[in-house]
């Protein structure tokens, strides 16, 4: 049901459902919520090796619906995100990029999801720079990143 602020005493309905008719003689309605086990995102799970990490997470279009990145090193790191159906280049082609302060996390959630168009993949760096190339040392980043 969608909020109506001209109506103050409560919801009016919305555009994607059927109104629901009430008869007078019956006192309560009984509704239940199930959970559906499909239709959920998917979760990536990478724990950084010293490398720049090229990794394809979806090799067709698809939406990014959050993260948690920790950075467990002294420095800001960084992984970039790329709108490419096979193995990204570091320093190439970055889409988006998230800096992860140092000794720190980032978690973020997009329920509506980032659009990608043509796959989902990832790469990792020291710079912040989108064309830096420099990798990370093993177990820098703890990647987890959930997806459509």
């Amino acid at each position: 049901m969608a909020y109506n602020p001209n109506n103050p005493n409560g919801p009016t309905g919305s555009a994607n459902s059927s109104p629901v008719v009430i008869s007078p003689d019956q006192s309560t309605v009984n509704v239940s919520l199930q959970e559906v086990a499909t239709g959920g995102a998917t979760a990536f799970h990478l724990v950084s090796a010293a490398t720049t990490n090229l990794t394809n997470i979806k090799s067709s279009a698809g939406k990014v619906t959050g993260w948690y990145i920790y950075n467990s090193n002294g420095s800001a790191r960084k992984v970039a995100f790329h709108n490419n159906a096979g193995t990204p280049t570091a320093g190439a082609s970055v889409y988006f990029s998230v800096v992860i302060p140092p000794l720190s996390g980032a978690n973020v959630s997009y329920p509506a999801g980032i659009n990608f168009s043509t796959g989902i993949a990832i790469s990792t760096t020291t710079g912040i720079a989108d064309t830096d190339t420099a990798a990370v040392a093993l177990n820098d980043l703890n990647i987890n990143i959930f997806y459509k």
